[in-house]
């Protein structure tokens, strides 16, 4: 048997309508809302997000939440057209990252970024930082990274593949140990050469850890005053202390080859400490004394190669072989 709805029922649906107990609207929900349909997964993180935790106030009378960086959503919530709406990575990387400098101009010196490294080979904020990234914990000095359990520069890596196989070398610096970072000597938004965190001397830099060896001394070793990367690998070497090279290969790019340098020459009449006497060899063991200095290191005998104020005992050069 068909049934039949009392029109006085129906009226009063619309009455209770008229009354104020319709359904609520979408705009008495927080900012961003409405995103939930499509992205929950984004909105679940950006709710744990240093971004989403700003006070009212702190947006600097931006829209908040989503539409801050992605502008207004209105046609892309109608027709679902991702290109109605901004979206990360975009096609200019500079408009990218000067939306975000329009909140972090002076945080971590970002104002040198248009002129770093990183900016002039097309990167943007967002190649390395994740502004959806949310927490469960405290989070890390930065949002580097792709995922909460990232190592905080392991996305450095990603474009940077030999220094990661240079830091697992025999001779490193002390990363995988966790007791520096590559943040440690670069400033990955500086402007700097090589992004260094120094505007001086790369030595400048490192004395930072290493002041024994920064002096003034008495007896100087040239390269260490001039550069230590003469010398060193900052990333890690296969010879020891970092080396570019081992001994003696490394220190016969600049000095002869000698052994014993004050005992007398098989070649000579005379010989006196400090004096080579004519039409001999300037290595007071000729050809022998080449091949000896082959077979040992440097360091055994000329232990201060970083210079210092104490005179070398008894052999020839006035005092500056750097031997103790």
């Amino acid at each position: 048997m068909r049934r039949t709805v009392p029109w006085a029922t129906v009226l009063g649906f619309v009455a209770l309508g008229a009354w104020g107990f319709s359904p609520p609207s979408r705009a008495s929900e927080p900012p961003g809302a409405e995103c939930s349909d499509c992205h929950q997964e984004l909105v679940d993180h950006f709710a744990r997000n240093a971004h989403a935790r700003l006070a009212p106030g702190d947006w600097f009378g931006r829209a908040q939440a989503c539409a801050s960086c992605h502008g207004d959503a209105t046609q892309h919530l109608e027709t679902g057209d991702p290109e109605s709406i901004r979206v990360f990575p975009g096609a200019n990387p500079d408009d990218d990252a000067m939306l975000c400098l329009g909140c972090h101009t002076s945080s971590h010196g970002l104002g040198a970024w248009p002129a770093s490294e990183h900016a002039r080979v097309g990167l943007s904020c967002v190649s390395c930082h994740n502004p959806h990234l949310g927490y469960d914990k405290a989070p890390p000095p930065s949002a580097l990274g792709k995922a909460p359990t990232v190592d905080l520069y392991e996305g450095c890596y990603e474009c940077h593949a030999e220094v990661r196989a240079q830091i697992r070398l025999p001779s490193r610096h002390p990363l995988l140990e966790g007791r520096m970072n590559c943040g440690s000597c670069h400033d990955v938004h500086g402007a700097q050469p090589n992004l260094l965190r120094t505007a001086g001397r790369i030595n400048d830099l490192c004395y930072e850890c290493h002041p024994r060896q920064q002096g003034p001394f008495v007896f100087q070793h040239d390269p260490v005053e001039e550069d230590c990367g003469t010398c060193h690998a900052a990333h890690g070497s296969i010879a020891d202390h970092l080396l570019v090279q081992t001994q003696p290969f490394l220190c016969l790019q600049c000095h002869e080859g000698h052994f014993h340098a004050a005992l007398e020459s098989p070649e000579a009449t005379e010989v006196t400490f400090g004096v080579i006497p004519p039409n001999t060899w300037q290595n007071p063991f000729g050809h022998q004394g080449m091949k000896r200095a082959f077979l040992t290191k440097c360091t055994q005998c000329h232990s201060a190669v970083h210079g210092t104020d104490n005179p070398s005992q008894g052999v020839s050069g006035g005092g500056t072989n750097l031997m103790r």
